[in-house]
């Protein structure tokens, strides 16, 4: 018995060794991304109504270093005009692509996010709707832009009597590696496994 508890406590170390060390090296994956987004109304980045218009504004070739988490722009809404004489609605999605690392080896990987913008003459808010975050390969990509009535996911757009630009905050980080994870799964109950046997020794 005490040179199977030796034996598992051996395995458990090396699965904890192994674990340490992907991790470590994840620490050292940097992320390029870029973004672009449109309005369903027309297709495109700008959303248009009468002299009032918003032109969204992509991030490109951003990087991050990841982890920890980073935050990091995610692109921007510049508002232009006065605003509208009645309340306008508008479905806005935010597609983000990653081109290292790789997917699967692919040229680049994309994820998509969909916010619902609301406009009246005197205010306008994109709210992007759960889930805030969509993951990519090797990284997970999420919204934490909390705007509006510090809810999260909102970005209060700017007027341009007050710099017109909004920006939406993003928070970057890594995904742990299927095999990260499965050390972690399987170092728990040999963990466990090793304390029963030790206490079962130490009441003999």
């Amino acid at each position: 018995m005490f040179r199977l508890s030796r034996s598992l406590a051996a395995v458990g170390f090396l699965a904890t060794a192994a674990l340490l060390g992907v991790a470590e090296s994840a620490k050292a994956v940097t992320v390029t991304y870029s973004t672009t987004g449109k309005f369903a109304s027309s297709g495109t980045n700008v959303f248009t109504a009468g002299g009032y218009s918003i032109t969204f504004g992509g991030a490109t070739g951003f990087f991050v270093n990841v982890p920890p988490p980073s935050q990091s722009s995610l692109g921007s809404f510049t508002t232009a005009g006065s605003g509208p004489a009645q309340n306008l609605s508008d479905t806005f999605t935010l597609t983000v692509t990653q081109t290292t690392p790789t997917p699967g080896g692919a040229t680049f990987g994309t994820g998509t996010l969909t916010g619902q913008l609301s406009v009246s003459a005197t205010t306008g808010v994109v709210t992007f709707v759960a889930p805030l975050t969509v993951q990519i390969d090797g990284a997970t990509y999420m919204i934490v832009s909390h705007d509006f009535n510090n809810v999260l996911g909102t970005v209060a757009l700017v007027p341009p009597s007050g710099g017109g630009v909004a920006t939406i905050q993003g928070q970057i980080n890594a995904v742990p590696e299927p095999a990260t994870l499965a050390m972690a799964i399987a170092g728990v109950p040999i963990a466990g496994l090793v304390a029963l046997r030790r206490r079962r020794r130490n009441q003999v």
